[in-house]
């Protein structure tokens, strides 16, 4: 379980800064107001850590806040989706 845990924490990482230099050369942000926008973590956390190395306040808050009303409004109907099909599926089989 310690590995998995270990190795999810290093998959989130790693695509924070895949994500994060796509935002540089799109937009050409700074790398740390760039990272900061797209790291997992809580909204006040990242706006925090934003302020103590001087990034962009505004920029970071802004992506965190999206990427709280994109789980909020997007995921559940997909989710809703997802399992009425495999629902469907499933009981095709049978």
């Amino acid at each position: 379980m310690t590995f998995l845990a270990i190795l999810t924490g290093l998959g989130l990482i790693a695509t924070s800064f895949l994500l994060c230099f796509i935002l540089v050369k799109l937009f050409g942000a700074s790398v740390v107001t760039s990272f900061l926008s797209v790291a997992p973590g809580g909204m006040d956390q990242m706006g925090l850590l934003a302020h103590e190395v001087d990034a962009d306040i505004s920029v970071v808050s802004s992506y965190q806040m999206f990427r709280i009303f994109f789980i909020l409004v997007a995921v559940p109907p997909f989710l809703k989706w997802l399992f009425k099909r495999k629902f469907i599926k499933t009981k095709a089989n049978e």
